[in-house]
């Protein structure tokens, strides 16, 4: 793994820590809380930031994650809070939130995504193409971020 790669995953780890922080610091009701005007909470939220990276990272680049992709169903792209998140799901979430990262760092380490064919993607939140595993890591970062500071702007509101 790079020097910048390491940066970047350190960036990403520390987002996703500050935002479990928050999760903690907030009841069920308020994580399952849409506000007027809004179109999801903070659980889908944090939700959607744990399952991106990994199909970011691996669908992207056809290296074969070591697991499935839980609850990309419930918070991958263009989904909405369909039912409230309960406390069980929060702990999972935040277990996989951790684990996601993990993966990822793993596989840089192995130099795993080195010979990957990237599959050339273009955000929708950024309209910014990724075509390697460098690229995609900064958007993990970038993604990771916005929704962050989104739940961060709605636990103002909830």
């Amino acid at each position: 793994m790079t020097k910048t790669q390491k940066y970047i995953i350190h960036c990403i780890e520390a987002a996703r820590k500050g935002f479990i922080e928050l999760t903690e610091g907030l009841t069920i009701e308020q994580l399952n809380k849409i506000p007027p005007g809004f179109n999801n909470n903070i659980a889908w939220n944090f939700g959607h930031i744990s399952v991106s990276a990994l199909a970011l990272a691996f669908k992207a680049s056809g290296v074969k994650p070591a697991i499935e992709i839980p609850y990309f169903k419930e918070y991958g792209k263009g989904t909405r809070p369909e039912t409230d998140i309960d406390a069980e799901e929060l702990r999972a979430l935040k277990d996989y939130a951790v684990t996601a990262i993990s993966m990822i760092k793993e596989s840089l380490t192995g130099n795993e995504f080195s010979n990957a064919t990237i599959t050339p993607y273009t955000t929708a939140t950024y309209g910014i193409p990724m075509t390697d595993i460098d690229e995609i890591i900064a958007t993990i970062a970038m993604h990771d971020s916005l929704h962050y500071g989104i739940a961060k702007s709605l636990s103002r509101i909830v």
